[in-house]
């Protein structure tokens, strides 16, 4: 895990202002748009899962076995104890790791639950084994141009892969000219292992709602278009939906999701639902523009699921947590 602060605070000291669950992909450095805009003596954490050694080689190789969402979770929330944050932000399948170590009985209340662009996983979300794999080739179109810090030029993303792809890749200036087809086949291999170990863990999982107050950080280019709420009203029926510019693996840098937990540091959530008392209105961008700290979260005023039983139980124990490395 790396601990990161804003200019006036230390990277070493105990306990931290934002804990950003990240499942890998892109290097950490994703989150510095949002750690750079901290105000003064914030600190960011960040538990990077690809640092747990299992769970990144299953993303090579199909044939190890994975730690289970629940194992994952389990590492998150023993750090959601130690170092207390104010707000827990999870990127992709960071944000289903992050939801599943928050419905656990903790005794740390976090102020909010903030996902980018993640699913919540639950049947209607999660892609069963004969899914189109098509559409994984413009994800990792997007991924590439992200990952290698180039624009993605304007028009369609590629749906087919070899040659097709390689010369959209190379148009976008994310590969070398003198990439051959094999070399961008062995690239997206690789992004296709990651991708297809999380949405095994994610349709094995037993989701349990949650109850805190939760905001959906929804990119104009999401991986999943469709459905605005990728789910997440099912686990906590007052999320707030936030849309916002770019992509899946832009997010980090709209000025949104630095607006929202600017203001959730600021001050706890208030409760808000909508004239019908049922769902949320959705918050208009104008809002979260100008002064941040009278920002409204809406709590779920059903009752939410209890955890389970085993809510709590540790399974098969993972290695040791990282322990924090100081970047200032």
């Amino acid at each position: 895990m790396t601990s990161t602060s804003s200019p006036a605070a230390s990277a070493e000291s105990p306990g931290c202002s934002i804990l950003a669950v990240h499942p890998g992909a892109l290097a950490t450095s994703a989150w510095d748009p949002l750690i750079d805009g901290l105000p003064p003596g914030y600190v960011a954490k960040i538990l990077d899962l690809q640092r747990v050694r299992e769970f990144a080689l299953a993303g090579m190789d199909s044939r190890i076995s994975s730690p289970s969402i629940d194992d994952l979770a389990d590492m998150v929330a023993t750090v959601i104890e130690r170092e207390r944050p104010t707000v827990v932000i999870g990127w992709s399948f960071g944000g289903v790791v992050a939801q599943a170590a928050l419905s656990r009985r903790l005794s740390h209340r976090p102020r909010a639950l903030v996902a980018l662009d993640s699913i919540a996983a639950v049947p209607d979300y999660v892609m069963d084994d004969d899914f189109d794999r098509s559409v994984l080739t413009s994800w990792f179109a997007m991924y590439l141009c992200a990952k290698q810090g180039v624009e993605r030029p304007g028009g369609p993303l590629p749906l087919g892969g070899g040659q097709e792809l390689l010369d959209w890749t190379v148009r976008a200036g994310a590969v070398r000219p003198d990439t051959s087809v094999a070399g961008i086949n062995k690239v997206y291999e690789a992004f296709l292992g990651g991708m297809l170990r999380n949405n095994s863990l994610a349709r094995a999982h037993h989701v349990r709602p949650h109850a805190l107050p939760t905001f959906l950080v929804r990119p104009a280019e999401g991986l999943l278009p469709e459905g605005p709420d990728l789910g997440w009203l099912s686990l906590y029926p007052a999320t707030l939906i936030v849309p916002c510019a770019g992509d899946h693996y832009t997010v980090f840098d709209q000025p949104v999701v630095g607006a929202i937990v600017r203001g959730l540091l600021q001050e706890p959530p208030r409760d808000h639902v909508d004239s019908a008392g049922t769902r949320p209105a959705t918050l208009p961008a104008t809002l979260i523009e100008g002064n941040h700290g009278s920002l409204q979260v809406p709590r779920d005023r059903a009752r939410a699921a209890a955890p389970g039983p085993d809510a709590d139980r540790h399974r098969r124990p993972l290695r040791a947590v990282p322990q924090v490395a100081g970047r200032a």
